[in-house]
């Protein structure tokens, strides 16, 4: 399911804590690489309009934790949340017992060790400095109050951080659009191109796509999130990250020698007609070279030189085996030329 706006923007939002921590003018940053100027500047706007809030906000985020976000993680399974109006509303249903699991789970303590142990004793088990350790005794002891003051806080930065995140979607509507019907239509395939560096294409073949929660991000525009909560899956993809990846992997993919080869194949007239006449069905030698006005042995020798640049692979199924061309290898071909004229297509 590919959420809709309202829901992102709630996700989207939540996250945004985060932004100060990731220092997204640093040259050597994802975000700096990424994104553009105008994106680093609407950023940096709203980091400043909300500083005013800071000694609040820095009470439920640090690096090892941000509380907005996962409240919001749990309020979604248990009870859907649609947009932010629903986790504001929701908030104060949590219960006290249920706040603390959730705040303990952060810190990758069990719940067994929590109901063995007094508050205290557990916050002082917690890898952060006693200023966070105060902060968490705090906010266990006094639940329903930390509940509200939350909600109370968001409220109030909602209306800033909307501001901003509208302009960012109205800025990146095209984006937006290429990266819904790509995961609409060929989901393993971009998230592979994504990921395929850090984690397995077994791993990308076992996610259930339809049964997944999928995010468009915008402030969060060089970030991916990947989540698994009770019974949701959710993967949440900045605005930027499809172009990047897409184009680091063409960048990886072709070194100089292996993209002379492919170029040269393509603008050799006798081996792009065979490329058009295989694609468009016919895998007959004989046919082939009755079109080209060779011999099979020359159609033979073409098609082995295609294969070995692996612009045709071979398909095998229980009746045969016949080669195909390689539409993707194609593509990146022309999208690289396109990169280097800086004409980008997501």
């Amino acid at each position: 399911m590919i959420c809709d706006i309202e829901k992102a923007k709630a996700l989207d939002f939540l996250k945004s804590f985060n932004l100060e921590m990731d220092e997204i003018e640093d040259t050597n940053s994802l975000a700096y690489r990424i994104t553009d100027t105008y994106y680093i500047n609407t950023v940096n706007s709203y980091l400043n309009e909300i500083k005013l809030y800071k000694s609040e906000i820095d009470k439920y985020i640090s690096p090892e934790y941000n509380l907005f976000l996962n409240l919001y993680f749990y309020l979604d399974d248990k009870k859907q949340i649609n947009n932010i109006y629903d986790y504001f509303k929701e908030l104060e249903s949590i219960t006290k017992y249920e706040f603390k699991k959730l705040v303990f789970s952060n810190f990758n303590i069990g719940f067994n060790d929590y109901n063995n142990q007094d508050d205290y004793s557990i916050v002082e088990s917690v890898n952060t400095d006693s200023r966070g350790k105060w902060n968490l005794l705090s906010m266990i002891q006094s639940t329903s109050k930390t509940l509200i003051d939350i909600r109370k806080l968001l409220e109030k930065l909602y209306p800033i951080f909307n501001r901003y995140e509208d302009v960012l979607i109205e800025r990146s509507k095209d984006k937006m659009q290429s990266i819904i019907k790509m995961i609409k239509e060929q989901p393993k395939r971009f998230y592979r191109d994504m990921l395929d560096e850090y984690v397995s294409s077994k791993l990308i073949d076992s996610i259930d796509f339809e049964d997944t929660e999928h995010y468009v991000i915008y402030m969060n525009a060089h970030l991916f999130i990947s989540e698994v909560f009770g019974n949701k899956r959710i993967l949440a993809t900045g605005i930027y990250l499809p172009e990047y990846f897409k184009y680091k992997n063409i960048n990886d993919l072709f070194n100089n020698e292996r993209r002379q080869q492919v170029m040269k194949s393509l603008s050799d007239p006798s081996r792009f007609k065979i490329l058009t006449l295989i694609h468009s069905g016919v895998n007959s030698n004989k046919k082939i070279a009755e079109v080209l006005g060779i011999t099979p042995a020359g159609v033979s020798y073409q098609t082995n030189q295609l294969t070995s640049v692996e612009l045709l692979k071979h398909q095998s199924s229980d009746i045969e085996t016949k080669l195909i061309v390689n539409t993707k290898l194609i593509e990146e071909v022309f999208n690289y030329i396109l990169s280097d004229f800086g004409i980008y297509r997501i």
